[in-house]
């Protein structure tokens, strides 16, 4: 069903709910055959690497990427900012993982395809749990100074960008001095851990030694190679390191890894609508997929999660139960829930440290999510 966009609001709310269970129905096992995807094969990440999150702006019929304006854009705050929630979509009568994630795939490509400058960065607050909240700075091609806003940190770490294979940046140290230079004379010329350094400096070690520059490699937060297929997801995935190759690790190993890695990709990085969907639909083909109905994420929102189990330990994305937006990650051990990260805005900027722009309310999305 195409809705337009002189529809009134509660025809426009009705015709996505009517799409979204027609497009459940073509795509449920058993009434049409669907190409079978290589992604089955389960993957996991073979470095640590941050994570993505779509921008929430006005919803776009048209395929090509727009240029993501100069300016912040808004999108996923928290639930209790008062602000209008997103239109809720007809529940799943037979609710599953697969079916939650396809789903989830369906809203996501009701978002418009803007894509962000090189130059720009992608803002993100996420919540610990414990009512500590960090945010960060990521630059979009990683060739730009990126910062991190952690809790407990006297001043953001700063990440130098990666230009021409070499990156730049200051040592411990004071004036231009290297670190052991400042070091108590019965400190020097042994070992000294940072912790110990850290005493002589009244706890915390100043970075403004010597510059030092290093080979590297770019760490952008926009992938705009990422395929829109669901089965190139894992040859990608294993191209860019963020997935192990087939066969390389035991199974369990690789699904408990693919669920942490696409948790931090969703968290700090930026994805296309088309991209994210086909993320989405990718892990619907993975094994050992499970519904977890009735869970909140670690800042409280209620959720719907879609969970993999690894020797007792378990790891789950969890959705909106109403809109399926993207809430957060959520780890648990023997013992229960040991960790996880809540999502709680997304947004491009022009500069590192920028805060974002009021949440604005746009046609058929909202900030909230």
């Amino acid at each position: 069903m195409n809705n337009g966009p002189d529809l009134p609001p509660h025809l426009e709310q009705i015709g996505r709910q009517l799409s979204a269970a027609a497009h459940e129905l073509r795509t449920s096992d058993g009434l049409l055959p669907t190409r079978r995807s290589r992604a089955w094969l389960t993957v996991g990440p073979v470095l640590a690497a941050a994570a993505a999150a779509s921008v929430l702006i006005p919803t776009s019929t048209g395929s090509t990427p727009q240029r993501a304006p100069a300016r912040a854009l808004a999108s996923v705050p928290r639930r209790h900012v008062g602000q209008r929630a997103l239109a809720e979509l007809a529940p799943l009568v037979h609710p599953t993982a697969v079916r939650v994630l396809r789903r989830a795939a369906f809203v996501a490509l009701q978002t418009a395809n803007a894509a962000p400058q090189p130059d720009q960065f992608v803002y993100t607050r996420t919540e610990d749990g414990t009512g500590q909240i960090t945010q960060s700075w990521l630059s979009v091609d990683g060739t730009h100074a990126s910062i991190i806003d952690r809790p407990g940190q006297a001043t953001p770490t700063t990440i130098q960008g990666c230009v021409n294979g070499q990156r730049s940046s200051r040592t411990p140290g004071e004036d231009g001095k290297p670190l052991a230079d400042l070091l108590p004379r019965s400190d020097r010329g042994r070992p000294v851990s940072l912790s110990q350094a850290a005493k002589s400096f009244g706890g915390t070690i100043p970075m403004d030694g010597p510059i030092v520059t290093t080979g590297c490699a770019p760490q952008p937060a926009f992938f705009p190679e990422m395929p829109t297929d669901p089965g190139s997801m894992l040859a990608y995935l294993v191209k860019i390191q963020l997935a192990y190759p087939t066969g390389l690790v035991r199974p369990s190993i690789q699904l408990n890894d693919l669920a942490k890695n696409v948790g931090n990709m969703l968290a700090t990085d930026y994805l296309l609508p088309a991209q994210r969907a086909a993320l989405y639909r990718f892990l619907a083909t993975t094994p050992g997929v499970t519904l977890v109905q009735s869970v909140t994420d670690v800042s409280g929102r209620p959720g719907i999660g879609v969970q993999w189990s690894f020797e007792g330990s378990s790891t789950m994305l969890i959705f909106d139960p109403n809109t399926y937006q993207y809430l957060g990650t959520s780890n648990a051990g023997t013992g229960g829930p040991t960790a996880g990260t809540a999502l709680l805005q997304t947004a491009i900027v022009d500069t590192a440290g920028q805060q974002p722009a009021p949440l604005t309310q746009t046609p058929g999305t909202s900030g909230s999510a």
